[in-house]
């Protein structure tokens, strides 16, 4: 929100039985995503590998002047079932 400008988002997180999945839109100014990775900041990099960390893909889907969308899916392993099965 801070760079984007927007005044509205919509965060999903959908749970189903392979994974996660978690949608974000907003209705910012969007961006260039071919320069996604020319800037300074710390913030896309880190989720980015947090996401790789667990296995995941994102996708990003933004124009400029059109807001942006930013999907992740994170599949479950069997560690983190096994983790979840032992809190039940």
């Amino acid at each position: 929100m801070k760079h984007a400008d927007a005044t509205k988002f919509l965060l999903q997180l959908v749970f189903h039985e392979k994974g996660l999945n978690i949608l974000v839109e907003d209705n910012g100014k969007g961006f260039d995503i071919n320069t996604l990775h020319n800037e300074d900041g710390m913030g896309i990099k880190s989720v980015e590998s947090r996401v790789r960390y667990l296995g995941g893909k994102i996708h990003y889907d933004s124009t400029q002047g059109h807001g942006t969308t930013v999907s992740i899916e994170i599949p479950f392993t069997n560690e983190i079932m096994a983790n979840q099965n032992d809190k039940i």
